[in-house]
C-alpha cells in the first residue's frame, strides 16, 4: 500500500528509535534548515507507517512545528516487519544527510 496525502502535524509519531541512531539537526545548520522550509515548503514528502509513525521526516516534522505548519504532505507506506521499518528508517535518513 501506498497512499499521499495531506495528514496534520500534531498526529504524526516520531519512531521510537530514530533518537537511538540519528541526533537533530543544531545550529546553524538547523536555522538554514527551517529556512528552507520557510521559503520552500516541505519538498520532501514526509515517510509514514499506516499507524502516522514516522520512517523519514522526522527533522522535517520538528521544522514544521516550529514554523507552526500544520498539514505536511506524507507518502503512507506498509511493511511487512518492524524490521523493514527499520532498514527504511536508516537508509533513508543515511541518503536524506549525506552521512
Amino acid at each position: 500500500m501506498f497512499i499521499t496525502e495531506y495528514i496534520k502535524v500534531s498526529e504524526l509519531k516520531p519512531h521510537p528509535k530514530n533518537d537511538e541512531f540519528f541526533d537533530d539537526i543544531t545550529g546553524d545548520a538547523w536555522e538554514e534548515f527551517k529556512e528552507s522550509i520557510r521559503t520552500l515548503g516541505v519538498v520532501e514528502p514526509i515517510v509514514i507507517t499506516p499507524d502516522k509513525t514516522i520512517v523519514s521526516g522526522h527533522q522535517r516534522v520538528r521544522a514544521c512545528k516550529e514554523l507552526g505548519i500544520d498539514e505536511v504532505l506524507c507518502d503512507m507506506r506498509s511493511y511487512d516487519s518492524e524490521d523493514q521499518v527499520l532498514q527504511a528508517l536508516i537508509e533513508t535518513n543515511i541518503r536524506q544527510r549525506g552521512v
